[in-house]
């Protein structure tokens, strides 16, 4: 059943539901800023061969979380591999022309995506 995100957690605070189940980027400000009283934590999800088709491995730690995370813990949990793909359109489509726009556009601006102010993992990852 999905129940947005703001609305989950505080179901959770509530003790209306056990958990909630992110697929997200790290780090999660509802996690990082929020106040999270005694006994809240990250389950650990480990990577094994029933993932391995669609996850990597990944972690979570104390520099993502250091209200939930013990300095020099790690959580073990998995991670979704995101691609950009398109259909190959004819050149002279003007589905070619739009996508090849947004490929240009984005490219000509994937410096600023990389710099301070955006996702820390997109330095890494485009």
């Amino acid at each position: 059943m999905f129940i947005p995100h703001p609305v989950a957690l505080e179901q959770m605070r509530r003790g209306e539901i056990a958990a909630v189940v992110f697929v997200t980027s790290k780090p999660i400000d509802a996690f990082v800023k929020g106040k999270w009283e005694q006994g809240f934590k990250f389950l650990p999800v480990e990577y094994g061969s029933k993932f391995e088709d669609y996850y990597t491995p990944s972690y979570l730690e104390s520099a993502d979380y250091p209200n939930l995370i013990a300095k020099g813990e790690r959580i073990a949990t998995i991670a979704v591999p995101t691609i950009l793909a398109s259909y190959n359109w004819r050149k002279d489509s003007p589905r070619y022309r739009r996508v090849a726009r947004f490929v240009d556009e984005f490219f000509s601006r994937v410096d600023k995506l990389q710099s301070p102010g955006f996702d820390p993992n997109g330095r890494t990852s485009i």
